[in-house]
């Protein structure tokens, strides 16, 4: 009896274990058509989910979509999460940077009249590890001519598509100044997103410029983009012309054949997860922006921004479909138990054990065999005393 018991409780929370998170259903059929904010509202609790109109998607958070059933992306349908522009340069000396996707962070600005933030437009807002781009250094005119500043650089995610650095300027006596760098480092890899699922990082703001003595603010970065994790119960589907993107913002321009162009942002970050299956016939893309163009005559241009990442875990580990899906996803098998069996002959009597795969079976059949063991020793230990 005390064996019993003890394989009981030892087997009783392995679906919990393994269980993927769907949610309570308590929102109901989620059908989704108009803009979400995901400052006043982030996670939806579904019973299914249907997209069927373009949905741009803001605020400062992930958005999470759990749905008990299958979540399908028709008619119009398609989530944006994308980073928005930064602003163009202009003679009042300001730009601002362009804001994130949700849960992703923002490039960049020109704020300062006198010297757009001092030496340098603003370096973008990183996800980690220096993701981020770099401002472009100023210029000042130091013979009543044009004097061009650096171009701000792209933010950095992932690893597929890695951003560059800007273009550097000339000062009007032929002395480079400086473009920014483009982000170092990449971050929060597709195996960690259960843990750590950030946003794409935000290009730095090109370096103002001096056009005898009138300022011009460089174009700011571009902002990262967000955040998407759908949980579902069902399949899901993004049908024929239908799309899920969270791309990084382009770069502003510059102004005045002077100013830097901003750096664009970085990708953001995709995670879809089905117990079922995972159809695209669409498009998925969590692609880098593209560098503002710099206005003086060097071209002193921003920095691209490096791709995002993309994870899907479904019940097979194989995403069917004909669509595109940018950069390549990482793909693993969604642990389900009780889906599929693998029989054992072991000196237990029932050797058949719902689980995945042969390591993990022989692991709790050994496990089981040494519970057995201990229980056994108890039991003759207490009948002794």
């Amino acid at each position: 009896m005390i064996v019993i018991k003890t394989l009981f409780l030892f087997f009783l929370p392995l679906q919990f274990i393994y269980a993927l998170d769907t949610g309570t259903g308590s929102d109901g059929v989620c059908n989704l058509t108009v803009a979400l904010n995901t400052s006043v509202k982030s996670v939806y609790n579904c019973t299914e989910i249907n997209v069927t109109a373009v949905v741009n998607v803001t605020g400062n958070t992930a958005l999470i979509l759990k749905s008990q059933g299958n979540v399908t992306f028709s008619g119009t349908g398609s989530l944006v999460l994308d980073g928005i522009v930064g602003a163009n340069g202009a003679n009042t000396g300001t730009s601002t940077g362009g804001s994130a996707g949700p849960g992703g962070f923002a490039g960049g600005g020109c704020l300062t009249d006198a010297a757009c933030g001092g030496v340098s437009g603003d370096d973008g807002a990183s996800g980690g590890n220096g993701g981020q781009g770099f401002g472009g250094n100023t210029a000042s005119s130091l013979a009543a001519g044009q004097s061009g500043g650096g171009g701000g650089g792209g933010a950095r995610f992932g690893t597929v598509t890695l951003p560059t650095s800007g273009t550097n300027g000339l000062d009007d006596l032929g002395g480079v100044i400086n473009a920014g760098a483009a982000g170092v480092s990449s971050y929060a890899p597709e195996s960690a997103f259960e843990s750590l699922l950030v946003g794409g990082s935000g290009g730095g703001s090109g370096g103002g410029g001096d056009d005898s003595g009138t300022l011009h603010s460089g174009g700011a970065g571009g902002g990262g983009g967000g955040v998407l994790r759908i949980q579902a119960g069902g399949d899901i589907t993004v049908n024929l012309g239908r799309s899920i993107t969270s791309n990084g913002g382009n770069g502003g321009d510059g102004s005045g054949a002077v100013s830097g162009g901003g750096g664009a942002g970085s990708g953001g970050a995709i995670f879809l997860q089905a117990e079922g299956n995972i159809l695209i016939n669409g498009s998925v893309n969590a692609t880098g922006g593209t560098g503002g163009d710099g206005t003086h005559a060097t071209n002193n241009d921003g920095g691209s921004g490096g791709s995002g990442r993309i994870r899907f875990d479904d019940g097979d580990g194989i995403i069917t479909g004909t669509g595109t899906i940018t950069p390549a996803a990482y793909v693993t098998t969604l642990p389900v138990t009780g889906v599929q069996q693998q029989v054992f002959e072991s000196p237990i009597s029932c050797g058949s054990i719902g689980v995945i795969d042969k390591d993990r079976s022989l692991k709790l059949v050994l496990s089981m065999v040494f519970i057995m063991l201990v229980s056994y020793i108890v039991s003759k230990r207490s009948l002794n005393i």
